[in-house]
């Protein structure tokens, strides 16, 4: 008797449990089965015969059809809902971590592209700022060889000058006029008078007497002085007389004015002098 009540009870409980279950998953229970209650012996008054065991025990025991279903459905709505949050919340930190790197990108990125266009504009302001210095450095070069050439152009003339003026000087302590043959020339300046053919005379005689002065005072050096001495003053007589040859040519040339013909045969005349009183001078201090 106890047997058979635990068994029926237990029937009772799955039946109820899988009526829960199909609320929860929002499905219309099936309907309960009414389990078969069969009559044991002392109700009915007759022992059951010993061979019909087996079918009693069938008969006797809950179905267990309803119990198979219930245990493969679905886990509970509630569990379900308990989960739901939790995914939630990992979608919406998947999401933003996602934006946040996108964000982290997209600010490298622009970094990127800003440090690019600065290095870029520091090349250009070096570039610029070399170029410029190249130029300023090419205009004080530039500044300094003008002055510097300007200089040397002021030397020279200051050179110049100071030559011409120990010219002159010496030209007036040389005293042409107590040599005989300058003593001749002025005599004969004077009393040719502005006659041109007169005073183109007067200048040939007195540089034919200057050419003989000279050709005595050079042999006389000559023997005066030693022989490598003398290769050396051979030497400069005949450049000199290329150069009067060559200064000649070039006082003929077409740009001599007349005018200023008697300046130039004097300018002639005091160069033949002073070569022979230079010679002489040669011929007095050599051994």
């Amino acid at each position: 008797m106890k047997r058979w009540a635990v068994r029926y009870a237990l029937a009772l409980v799955l039946a109820s449990g899988g009526v829960a279950l199909a609320e929860k998953d929002g499905a219309a229970p099936p309907p309960a089965a009414a389990p078969q209650v069969t009559e044991t012996p002392a109700q009915s008054g007759k022992e059951t015969p010993a061979d019909n065991a087996p079918e009693a025990a069938a008969a006797e025991a809950p179905p267990q059809a309803q119990g198979e279903q219930v245990e493969q459905v679905e886990p509970a709505a509630p569990e379900q809902a308990a989960c739901e949050p939790a995914r939630r919340e990992e979608v919406e930190r998947l999401a933003r971590e996602a934006e946040t790197r996108e964000q982290a990108a997209r600010a490298q990125g622009e970094r990127t592209g800003r440090e690019r266009a600065e290095a870029t504009a520091r090349e250009e302001v070096e570039r610029l700022t070399r170029e410029a210095e190249t130029r300023e450095q090419a205009a004080r070069e530039r500044g300094e060889r003008s002055a510097r050439e300007l200089a040397e152009a002021t030397a020279r003339e200051r050179a110049a000058r100071a030559e011409a003026e120990r010219l002159q000087a010496t030209q007036a302590n040389s005293a042409p006029d107590t040599d005989p043959i300058d003593q001749a020339y002025r005599q004969c300046r004077t009393a040719a008078g502005t006659a041109a053919g007169a005073v183109q005379t007067c200048v040939r005689t007195a540089n034919a007497a200057w050419e003989r002065a000279m050709n005595d005072a050079y042999a006389a050096l000559m023997r005066r002085i030693d022989r490598p001495s003398r290769a050396q003053l051979e030497d400069s007589q005949r450049l000199w007389r290329a150069f009067l040859v060559s200064e000649a040519h070039f006082q003929s040339a077409p740009w001599r004015p007349a005018r200023l013909a008697p300046a130039i045969a004097e300018e002639n005349l005091r160069l033949l002098r002073q070569r022979t009183q230079m010679l002489r001078t040669y011929a007095g201090q050599g051994r």
